[in-house]
């Protein structure tokens, strides 16, 4: 690996509390290789700048996220929230449900029955609850794992099918519908739809073809919802995180975050970058200290491989920090510069005049 990328990993390793581990073989005949030690401690440099502020942390992340046995499901998840630059923390156990504001159901993700019934405890002390398509089912039923409004009435018969903001389509996000490569969960019951599924007239095959690769979309709109609240519930018809992984489609990141933000209000940052932009936020308490770790790279895909080579520099990234404190300071670390922080309504607004790999920001309260 060059020197940049391998200095972009490890601070994006230290960014997340990751201790680091550089891992080499020595060769057979027993020397060592200097240019890899030389690359090794470039980036071993920069760490011992920065790493004061990169341990020792606590997580502030009120977005709660459950991972599974699933790698690739997993990947998906994640990469999805990581391109919508939303900070977020893993959910450890049923007794760990109450420190987050808002939790979220990756795709296809069911519950047992003991973490059913703490759900059903999270929910009447006010928690929320984003749910992606499939999941929230018991481990062995196709009912809900927990009390949702909602009854859930299996797949959709087609391969793929579209959703549909309509009259409440956005800014960035056509009215017309969007293309899903995979088709809707079915659910039945009241709440406020947010988007509609567009049934196609039927499934591409041998026997019924359609000129486009993707056969249009019926008329009228299905009678099943695309995503639709019922008080602090909301369900996603899609499995959103695999659509994104597979095929990156814009609109379908756009749509999901704008889900998001229907349910959760909690972020203690908030901020855009381009899509591969990375965030993390964390507290040193101890310090009275937050630190704001912002990463951008450009990665290039050859092969199989995603390679790090290309790393402009990012300008004026403009973030709001909601917490509590009083903020005093702002300083760019490891450069000990003090940018201004400004006051308003319900935060700090601070400005980053430029993030070239990695940048942090710690902040005194």
């Amino acid at each position: 690996k060059t020197p940049e990328a391998l200095r972009y990993e490890c601070a994006a390793m230290a960014a997340n509390g990751a201790k680091i581990s550089v891992g080499d073989q020595l060769h057979p005949l027993g020397f060592v290789d200097m240019d890899t030690y030389r690359n090794i401690g470039k980036a071993y440099s920069y760490i011992e700048q920065i790493e004061e502020y990169c341990f020792d942390t606590t997580e502030t992340a009120k977005l709660g996220v459950f991972v599974s046995l699933d790698a690739q499901k997993n990947e998906a998840m994640a990469k999805l929230l990581l391109d919508c630059q939303i900070d977020f923390d893993v959910v450890h156990s049923k007794d760990d449900l109450m420190r987050f504001d808002t939790l979220i159901l990756p795709d296809n993700y069911r519950l047992s029955e003991e973490m059913g019934h703490a759900f059903d405890t999270y929910m009447k002390q006010g928690g929320k609850v984003l749910m992606l398509g499939g999941s929230g089912l018991k481990e062995q039923e196709d009912t809900f794992a927990f009390s949702v409004p909602f009854t859930y009435e299996g797949r959709s018969e087609y391969d793929k099918d579209f959703f549909e903001l309509g009259q409440m389509g956005l800014e960035d996000i056509p009215t017309s519908p969007i293309l899903c490569y995979s088709s809707a969960h079915k659910v039945s019951g009241e709440g406020e739809y947010y988007s509609y599924v567009r049934e196609p007239y039927f499934s591409r095959t041998y026997e019924r073809y359609c000129s486009h690769y993707n056969t249009p979309y019926v008329d009228v709109r299905a009678q099943y919802p695309g995503a639709i609240r019922n008080g602090n519930i909301l369900y996603v018809a899609h499995e959103l995180a695999d659509l994104y992984a597979q095929y990156g489609v814009t609109y379908h990141r756009r749509y999901f975050k704008w889900l998001l933000g229907r349910l959760y209000q909690a972020e203690c940052v908030r901020l855009e970058m381009p899509s591969q932009g990375r965030i993390h936020f964390v507290k040193r308490e101890t310090e009275r200290q937050y630190v704001l770790h912002l990463l951008y790279a450009s990665p290039v895909q050859r092969g199989n491989v995603t390679v790090l080579e290309d790393f402009p520099t990012i300008r004026n990234v403009q973030a709001i920090i909601c917490v509590p404190e009083e903020i005093r300071k702002a300083v760019l670390v490891p450069q000990n510069e003090t940018i201004d922080v400004k006051a308003v309504s319900g935060g700090y607004v601070i400005e980053v005049p430029e993030v070239t790999a990695h940048q942090m920001v710690v902040l005194e309260y």
